[in-house]
């Protein structure tokens, strides 16, 4: 069976607080195949990305306001098979 490289597109405006909860729990999944998380900074005036450069994301800015843009831009960014959109405030469980 072939496998899927996903890209998981997470869209970001002043999630400092929570995008490293976020971007751990993406980290840990029990998947083992290959991926990559990009992180859509939607023009955020706080450490959003700092704090996704450091937890080895993929950091794009996207300068239109709304996260239909910045998803957009996020999957444009990608080059993975299947495209997951992912909420920079959400806990993900390993599973």
């Amino acid at each position: 069976m072939a496998s899927n490289f996903f890209s998981i597109v997470v869209p970001a405006l002043n999630e400092e607080k929570y995008l490293s909860l976020c971007l751990d729990s993406l980290k840990n999944q029990d998947y083992k195949g290959k991926y990559e998380i990009i992180v859509v900074d939607n023009g955020s005036t706080d450490g959003t990305s700092r704090v996704a450069r450091e937890l080895g994301a993929k950091v794009i800015i996207c300068e239109k306001k709304g996260v239909v843009y910045a998803r957009q831009t996020g999957a444009e960014a990608s080059s993975g098979d299947i495209i997951i959109q992912a909420d920079a405030d959400t806990f993900y469980p390993v599973n």
